[in-house]
């Protein structure tokens, strides 16, 4: 699997160390992983305690 990581960070012009990140936040935060220019990264539980601050 390594190799494939390897190949794939090589064909897409970035790190491996970087696809292995992108991997790990998408375990911890879900789709929530990339949310977007200026917005925040939460885990559900997150996200749910910002929407109730806000209020």
């Amino acid at each position: 699997m390594k190799d494939n990581i390897s190949l794939l960070a090589k064909e897409l012009g970035i790190t491996a160390a970087l696809l292995y990140k992108w991997r790990q936040d998408y375990q911890e935060f879900g789709t929530g992983s990339f949310p977007g220019k200026g917005n925040l990264k939460l885990s559900p539980e997150q996200e749910k305690i910002h929407e109730l601050e806000k209020n």
